[in-house]
């Protein structure tokens, strides 16, 4: 998607693009619940399952699988605009001079593109790793509880068990990955890299 309204002028791309923005006017929050609607018990999904023969319909709320199709659809945009963003200013010429030199699509694609396009890759990877470590609500309202995440373990030492003393090293290990992706980002891409 990125690619594509990166690449094209046209009313689709930037169709595209304001449909990626509109996602951020609703909060993270009533996206979550939208998904708790679709793949309740009473849901639209179920019911299709049921309707082409599943029955009883597979569970789909509470699992892992609806956390991560939760969570993929809340960081999604922020991959998109990374990547879009990168990709915006990679010379177009450049595709159109190795198309001239007998390059296919696909090659001019693999080694032109896509090598320029590594920094948006990495932005809306780091991006999206450091938004999930701090997750609560979604992984809280879709998955189980198994399939926690670090920030509702901590909710559940401190509020919970009231084990002050885990729940703070807990959050301590939570700021030392995020410092270390950081870190590891800064030494093989460059932080600096981020705003250009």
């Amino acid at each position: 998607m990125a690619y594509y309204a990166a690449t094209r002028n046209n009313a689709l791309s930037k169709t595209l693009l304001v449909l990626t923005g509109m996602v951020f006017w609703l909060s993270f929050v009533v996206r979550t619940y939208v998904w708790v609607v679709l793949l309740g018990s009473s849901g639209p999904i179920v019911a299709m399952f049921k309707s082409i023969g599943f029955d009883p319909a597979p569970r789909l709320l509470y699992t892992s699988f609806a956390s991560n199709i939760g969570l993929t659809h809340i960081m999604l945009p922020y991959m998109i605009l990374s990547l879009y963003a990168v990709m915006k200013n990679i010379d177009p010429s450049l595709s159109r001079a190795a198309a001239g030199l007998g390059a296919s699509p696909f090659r001019s694609f693999a080694l032109i593109f896509l090598p320029l396009s590594l920094p948006g890759i990495a932005n809306g990877c780091l991006l999206c790793i450091i938004f999930c470590l701090g997750f609560y609500v979604t992984p809280e309202l879709l998955g189980s509880p198994s399939d926690r995440m670090i920030a509702g373990m901590i909710s559940v030492e401190l509020l919970e068990l009231l084990d002050w003393q885990r729940a703070a090293a807990m959050a301590v290990i939570l700021l030392v990955l995020t410092v270390a992706l950081l870190v590891v980002y800064d030494r093989f891409l460059g932080i600096d890299r981020i705003w250009r």
